[in-house]
């Protein structure tokens, strides 16, 4: 089985050797708080430029996140600008947005954009408005965060909005004998049910990985790498630092951060029930609705029985089946809704928040 080298010797993640992993385009790397997964990628990405003129695009999921990006002071190329005196800031793209260039000092010691364009800046709720421009130039996305922060608002059709983002960058270039384009999504630990990996049927693999203690997973039919880091030296020295001593070991935050721990371990209402005491009445999502027969309780599985009535996933039905069981939602906030798994708890609350 081959295994991809995570780490460099000084606890870091090892950037380069992931990215450049071959006839894997889609990398999923999560866990592990400041362990170099974003400047690390930023900065193979810049010193990829300077040796073969090919750039890169950094996404993030929404447009608020991107604009604070797209400021000098909270530049992501920064720290990499201090320690390796490179000079990358963000500036304007013609009919495109933002990007990154290099800068240089002029006579009064300011700094200057030039026209050297390193990449690209997008985030994914609006990255369909520049859809028709030629991205032939980018071998990378690098996108940011993409697990979403429990206050951030859920984006409608996350997972068909990055299959979108996809086919608009890489286009037809594989038709003509070229690598596809690459995509390395970096998270820390915040949703494993998030809805990239729900859309792509990533989450029970993912989950399997934590149980089983494995950090990766390459599946070379889908071109799919699934990373977590939530094993590296730089975590166990930073549960040393002011923060976590303040928190303590045992705090949500500290787990989620450095240990790994998804807030789905946490949750009651994802259960097993004797399937038998319930009777189905519906289906939609892929999900089946299930009553007890006693109780005012019920049960959501992808588990499939008996007769019920069928919505497909059309915008019409989805509306019809929330309306009609718009109960469920009460249900579900007094915790007499028990999910199979934490991904039906998710497309569960997609179906009426969506």
């Amino acid at each position: 089985m081959h295994i991809i080298k995570r780490y460099l010797d000084n606890g870091y993640i090892d950037m380069p050797s992931i990215m450049h992993e071959p006839d894997l385009p889609f990398m999923f790397l999560w866990g592990g708080r400041a362990t170099g997964k974003t400047y690390g990628g930023l900065k193979e990405c810049a010193k990829y430029y300077d040796k073969t003129g090919e750039r890169f695009i950094y996404l993030r999921r929404t447009d608020k996140q991107l604009t604070m990006c797209a400021n000098i002071n909270t530049n992501p190329f920064k720290p990499i600008n201090n320690d390796c005196g490179t000079m990358i800031y963000p500036g304007s793209v013609k009919n495109i947005g933002k990007g990154f260039f290099r800068g240089e000092l002029n006579e009064k010691n300011e700094i200057e954009l030039t026209n050297d364009l390193y990449g690209y800046m997008a985030s994914l709720s609006t990255i369909g408005n520049i859809r028709g421009i030629d991205f032939s130039d980018v071998w990378c996305v690098i996108y940011d965060e993409f697990m979403k922060m429990p206050n951030e608002r859920n984006m409608k059709n996350e997972g068909r909005s990055f299959a979108d983002m996809y086919e608009s960058i890489n286009r037809n270039r594989e038709f003509g004998g070229k690598d596809p384009l690459k995509v390395v999504c970096l998270s820390n630990a915040n949703d494993l049910a998030n809805d990239i990996f729900i859309y792509y049927d990533l989450v029970s693999r993912a989950e399997w990985m934590l149980k089983k203690d494995r950090y990766q997973y390459l599946d070379y039919g889908r071109g799919i790498a699934l990373l977590r880091f939530d094993d590296s030296r730089i975590s166990e020295q930073k549960q040393n630092t002011a923060l976590y001593r303040m928190l303590g070991t045992d705090a949500s935050y500290t787990k989620m951060s450095l240990g790994n721990k998804f807030k789905e371990t946490e949750i009651p209402t994802i259960k097993s029930v004797n399937i038998k005491e319930y009777k189905p009445f519906a289906n939609i999502s892929g999900l089946t609705f299930y009553e007890h027969k006693s109780d005012n309780i019920y049960y959501v599985t992808t588990f499939k029985s008996g007769t019920y009535e069928h919505y497909d996933d059309s915008e019409i039905d989805r509306k019809r089946f929330c309306r009609k069981y718009v109960g469920l939602w009460a249900s579900h906030m007094n915790e007499h809704v028990y999910f199979d798994s934490y991904q039906t708890l998710r497309v569960f609350e997609n179906l009426f928040l969506n």
